[in-house]
């Protein structure tokens, strides 16, 4: 009875599996009847705290809830009980033990349990119901047991024995004896229930123990309910005992390979054992499917390769590798050639990996860089570069460099660059060899240059996003040029303990230090140094560094790598590989050309040569100009380490600009020459118009303007240092973020770290004019001429910042008793005068307030500046500077915004 209410439990929980179950009163009561290693395993499948069923306080007429899918998920989250150090290092992922599946999925192990049709050869048992249906002569229908003596009872007929035979067995002898004694009488016999069975499941299981099972239970679902199978278990000698004798062993690789099935069903009193694998194997790498495989003793590498699928279609079968532990507890490294695989075994855990084939097919050339359709291609006897290129815009990008291009060739591991321009590929009849890498540049160094051109190259959107669609190579990811530059990994190896044990030392090569290949720093401008943008995805710096890095591999010596250095006036300078009978003239074109102030009478090449014993250099003088005009006797052929320095035309400059903007008469950009002062761009301007404040004139430079924004970084910078010193963020501080009046330091702060530098250079104009001073002008120098103003400024700490009508008679105290005074936190001692020029003054105090020197006199235009005291409250050292900045750069804007 107790094993029935078992299966009932069983096939409750499997009919509910889909969704949520309820345990009734009864179902709880059998499965606390079962052995304790099936609660176990059984409340582990089904998501049940074991210590929870078993609880004196489970309120069983609520039952027990149960969500399955849930439970699945809770099983396949990680439970972090490592150190720290090892919680976070990278997923790596493991080979499973093959076929350990089969045992290892609680859902499919649960509806396996539903009762399905009996076979003729089910032996029956004490305790199992048949029902036996009469019909001709009389109908009725019986329900029957088989009792403790292994009798039914049929009414109207003889008791009979059909404990132990089997259902084929026990109908037969039924139908004959009903249809003697009873006679007119038909019968049919089918099977009403079937007792469950016990079984004890032992070995490399994860719960053994005693488990009541369901009828026709078989290995797999006696496995499946014992929790699954350990990673050292054989799958393929498992036995089943029975009276203590062998009846079955079983090979799940035989079910699962060849449909064989050995999967014997099982009958109470059986033991099923899962023994340890005597060898395993791991597998991996191209092969179909990786996992850890059982192999028996004779069987070998062709067996363990077979058990896996087989090779892959991308695998390199001519030899595979086997990583292998000795005798001495030392890793060997075997190599094993296809012929051998079926005559060696292998040893318990051994790591078989399968390498893949080259995906660079055996005859092609390879396409890469700024084309259309990167990629391998077909190569034949006689394949050229014409042929390559047959539709030459159709396969070039609108951002290829038309005039330089490389083919790198490697033979026997000696690298050959050979260099031509795309712009005439269509008649080079250059012969590529199989292998030959064709790369093409972009003319563009920087991404944003590049994706520029394209927006201006499209009609449409959709041509745009094409063309990016192009540029982004997304596809090639630069295959081939990746495999073809990767170092070549020397390795020593040596024999030990026979031929087939071979012991692999991997060598590293040793770092060469070069320069980058592009001299990116003098494309970057000083706007750019804190935020470099990204280069171009096919510019030179980033498809030339490491051929440049194998090139420096290969040669040693004083003529070095095949390697030439360009510097002047190119567009790329830098390093570049020397092409097969390379030129002075290649290296040109491989910077990209000669770009404006090249000094075309004279370049210099610089080369190496041993003289004594020490290294010499030579310098050759190059003929620029020749070589531009064909001269070939001029182009110089190059040798490696050379150096090429084109030189700058004397006295170039860059076209020179300076702007005059406001009370001129010819207000407007000027191209200088080098060498000019204002006062001719002055005069060259016509001169300043009658309206023109000469005194209030503004001069900005380019250069001082990034000097003084750094400066005022580094003064926000300071005084940050300084509010931290002094504590000046105290509650009760006036200086403070949290001051009613809004004037607190902090918020200084944040205004002079956001305040826009001018690069105002204070000049006395009329000195100018006068040649008192030589004021030489510089790039993107500007002048700007306000009109007369009547009016004086009072800013600060006043009760009104204000402006004012100039009056001749009035000083400093008139003007600021004008905007209502000083303020109670106002430096009284301190105020100052910024005059229309720029010029800070400082008036005498002895005669400031009393008499209007020159220096102090209130002209139109001038600025009176009431700093707030430093003193008031807390200390800081800078606070008159920071003041004099902010108002002396709020000046010049309001002075440069009037025009």
């Amino acid at each position: 009875m107790v094993r029935f209410l078992s299966v009932l439990l069983l096939c409750s929980f499997a009919f509910f599996s889909v969704g949520s179950y309820a345990v009734s009163s009864q179902q709880m009561a059998a499965f606390k009847k079962l052995p304790a290693s099936q609660q176990a395993a059984l409340a582990k499948k089904m998501g049940v705290n074991i210590n929870d069923l078993k609880s004196p306080n489970t309120n069983a007429n609520s039952g027990l809830e149960i969500d399955y899918q849930s439970q699945i998920k809770r099983e396949e989250e990680p439970v972090f009980t490592e150190d720290l150090d090892t919680r976070f290092e990278p997923v790596v992922d493991e080979l499973k033990l093959y076929g350990s599946e089969v045992f290892n999925n609680p859902e499919s192990t649960l509806l396996s349990q539903s009762i399905s049709a009996v076979p003729f050869d089910y032996v029956l048992a004490i305790g199992d119901t048949l029902n036996v249906s009469f019909y001709g002569k009389e109908s009725e229908l019986f329900e029957l047991a088989i009792n403790s003596n292994g009798k039914i009872v049929v009414p109207g007929i003889t008791p009979l024995t059909i404990a132990g035979l089997t259902f084929s067995q026990a109908t037969e002898m039924i139908t004959s004896t009903v249809e003697r004694e009873r006679i007119g009488t038909q019968v049919t016999v089918s099977i009403g229930q079937i007792q469950p069975i016990k079984v004890f499941v032992a070995g490399e299981v994860n719960y053994p123990g005693d488990y009541v099972l369901p009828p026709f239970s078989n290995v797999i679902s006696a496995i499946g309910f014992a929790g699954g199978v350990s990673d050292i278990a054989s799958l393929r000698n498992i036995t089943v005992r029975r009276q203590n004798k062998v009846v079955t062993t079983f090979d799940l690789y035989q079910l699962l390979q060849q449909g064989i099935d050995g999967n014997t069903a099982l009958r109470t009193g059986d033991v099923v054992f899962v023994p340890a694998a005597s060898k395993q194997v791991a597998i991996q790498g191209g092969i179909k499917r990786p996992a850890i495989y059982e192999l028996k003793e004779q069987e070998s590498y062709a067996d363990a390769i077979k058990f896996a699928g087989g090779f892959a279609p991308s695998a390199y079968k001519n030899v595979i590798r086997v990583k292998q532990l000795s005798g001495s507890e030392s890793t060997v490294i075997k190599s094993i050639e296809q012929a051998k695989l079926s005559k060696l075994t292998p040893i318990d855990g051994d790591e078989i990996y399968i390498d893949k084939k080259s995906e660079q097919a055996a005859n092609s050339v390879a396409l890469i860089g700024a084309v259309s359709r990167p990629g391998f291609y077909q190569w034949y006897e006689g394949l050229s570069l014409s042929a390559l290129f047959s539709n030459r815009k159709g396969v070039l990008l609108p951002i290829s460099d038309l005039s330089y291009a490389i083919v790198v060739r490697e033979i026997k591991g000696h690298i050959d660059v050979f260099q031509f321009e795309p712009k005439s590929v269509e008649q080079n009849n250059f012969t590529l060899f199989k292998d030959d890498k064709v790369i093409i540049f972009s003319r563009f160094e920087l991404e944003k240059n590049e994706r520029a051109m394209l927006e201006n190259y499209a009609l449409t959107q959709a041509d745009f996003e094409s063309q990016m669609s192009l540029y982004k190579w997304k596809n090639y990811k630069k295959r081939a040029f990746d495999d073809y530059i990767k170092p070549e990994e020397k390795q020593i190896v040596f024999t030990e303990e026979g031929e087939n044990n071979q012991k692999v030392i991997p060598v590293e090569l040793p770092e060469v230090s070069i320069k980058t290949p592009i001299y990116i720093e003098e494309i970057f401008t000083s706007e750019t140094q804190e935020d470099l943008p990204e280069l171009a995805f096919y510019s030179r710096s980033n498809l030339l560094p490491k051929l440049l890095q194998r090139l420096v591999t290969q040669k040693t010596g004083v003529q070095g790598a095949n390697i030439a250095e360009i510097s002047g006036r190119v567009k790329y300078p830098g390093l570049y590989p020397i092409p097969v009978n390379g030129k002075v003239s290649d290296l040109i074109n491989a910077a990209g050309g000669l770009i404006e102030g090249a000094y075309l009478e004279q370049a210099e090449l610089s080369r190496q040569f041993m003289e004594n014993e020490y290294l010499s250099v030579n310098n050759l003088a190059v003929d620029l100009n020749g070589i531009l005009l064909g001269d070939e006797a001029a182009d110089i052929p190059l040798k490696g380490r050379d150096y090429l320095n084109i030189f700058q035309i004397p006295n170039w400059q860059e076209n020179i600009s300076v702007t005059l903007n406001g009370e001129v008469k010819l207000p407007g950009k000027y191209t200088i020459r080098k060498g000019e002062t204002l006062k001719e761009v002055i005069e060259r301007a016509g001169g300043f118009s009658e309206f023109a404040d000469i005194d209030a004139i503004v001069f900005t430079r380019e250069s001082l303007r990034l000097k003084e924004r750094e400066q005022i970084q580094q003064l926000a910078e300071s005084m940050k240092k300084d509010l931290i010193t002094n504590n000046l963020n105290s509650e009760n501080s006036i200086l403070g973020a949290s001051s009613a009046t809004g004037t607190g330091i902090d918020k200084l702060i944040d205004q002079l770290s956001d305040i826009e530098a001018v690069g105002r250079l204070v000049v006395d104009v009329n000195a100018v004019l006068n040649n008192d001073i030589n004021l030489l002008l510089e790039n993107k120098d500007t002048l700007y001429i306000p009109s007369k103003k009547q009016s004086v400024n009072v800013i600060g700490e006043v009760f009104v910042s204000t402006s004012h009508l100039h009056q001749e008679s009035y000083n400093v105290d008139d003007y600021i008793g004008l905007s209502g005074g000083m303020k109670d936190k106002a430096a009284t001692d301190k105020v100052f005068i910024i005059k229309a020029s720029g010029k800070v003054v400082i008036p005498n105090k002895n005669s400031w307030f009393a008499v209007n020197n020159k220096q102090s006199q209130i002209q139109p235009g001038d600025t009176i500046v009431v700093p707030l005291d430093s003193q008031y409250k807390d200390n800081l050292t800078l606070w008159t500077q920071v003041t004099q900045i902010v108002y002396q750069l709020g000046v010049a804007v309001a002075a440069i915004g009037s025009l």
